[in-house]
């Protein structure tokens, strides 16, 4: 709970003992028996899982999500990043962003030859949902008409 709720911080060993409430030395070793990782690789780890997240879904830049993080630089975020990820941040977003827009593609196109009644203007993919008990006039506004 304690590293979730500061990955936007410097988090320390010793911030991390003191939240848990032992010695540094004592925390570092049971965090290691029960997670196979160092405390510090660990909070990095997340970090880096939670700015792939924002690399998917914003259009924050790098500089930004690497400040978001509490990394002092796009450099050492991008060190960390491919050090986990295996690839800087920019070509991993790029990768990921193309294998999603094919899969939309993929799946599009499965829906067309599987269910041609469904290609129209109300179909599942390109419009957005309406509440069906919605009255008429609120369906319209919400369609832009």
């Amino acid at each position: 709970m304690y590293i979730e709720a500061h990955l936007a911080d410097h988090v320390t060993l010793l911030d991390l003992s003191e939240a848990a409430g032992f010695s540094p030395m004592h925390f570092a070793g049971q965090f290691r028996t029960a997670t196979g990782m160092r405390p510090h690789d660990y909070v990095l780890r997340r970090k880096v899982e939670e700015a792939q997240v924002l690399l998917l879904t914003s259009n924050t830049s790098i500089v930004d999500i690497a400040m978001s993080f509490g990394f002092l630089s796009q450099a050492h975020f991008t060190t960390v990043f491919k050090r986990f990820v295996g690839s800087s941040p920019l070509r991993w977003q790029r990768v990921r962003r193309r294998q999603i827009q094919s899969a939309v593609f993929r799946l599009r196109k499965l829906k067309r030859e599987r269910f041609p009644e469904m290609t129209s203007d109300s179909s599942l993919l390109n419009s957005s949902p309406v509440h069906p008990e919605m009255p008429q006039e609120s369906k319209n506004q919400q369609r832009g008409v």
